[in-house]
């Protein structure tokens, strides 16, 4: 498995810590017309008041979590979807998130990563799109971009334990924290 590149975003894997993992998410407005689309597995934040894609994924911009999906009224009918289109023209728009800043994901790097670089180094992300199919994402670990500084959006901190994943994989999928959440920063610019 993990020595084919298959990028499929963020998967909800724990809670940081002794807390019980309610792996639960919380809702957020989404502004009608929000462009681009938005994907399960996707990074989100909050501007304005309203969820949207992550518009930098180099630590520059805070994460509020990972978008897990949606519903909108659409033509005065009620809809779910594992993901926003772009440009939907909706009203009671909300996404739903996971939101605790102490929550762990399971994230595919696109290069190898070794065991040296898990809790040591910081990583950005890539993303080209979404699978309107599998309403899934399409984000994954940009293993070239390892930092030893905090300007990146993920840290590694361990490797997904089941068969076919090991540290030695082309592409091992890794549990990773989010760095800048917008929930733990002190400011608000």
């Amino acid at each position: 498995m993990s020595d084919t590149k298959s990028l499929n975003g963020f998967t909800p894997a724990r809670k940081w810590g002794s807390g019980s993992n309610s792996t639960g998410t919380n809702q957020y407005d989404i502004k009608t017309g929000c462009a681009p689309s938005i994907f399960t597995g996707d990074l989100v934040h909050v501007q304005a008041g309203y969820v949207s894609l992550l518009p930098a994924f180099d630590g520059s911009v805070p994460t509020m979590g990972v978008f897990m999906g949606c519903r909108y009224e659409a033509d005065g009918e009620p809809k779910w979807s594992g993901y926003w289109p772009t440009g939907t023209s909706a009203t009671n728009a909300r996404a739903y998130v996971v939101d605790d800043p102490f929550a762990t994901f399971y994230l595919q790097a696109d290069g190898s990563v070794t065991q040296g670089e898990i809790m040591q180094y910081n990583f950005e992300v890539t993303n080209t799109g979404g699978n309107t199919f599998t309403k899934r994402s399409d984000m994954g670990m940009d293993a070239a971009s390892r930092v030893d500084t905090a300007a990146a959006v993920v840290r590694p901190i361990g490797i997904k334990k089941e068969p076919g994943n090991s540290i030695t994989s082309a592409y091992p999928i890794v549990e990773v924290e989010l760095l800048h959440h917008q929930l733990r920063i002190t400011t608000t610019t």
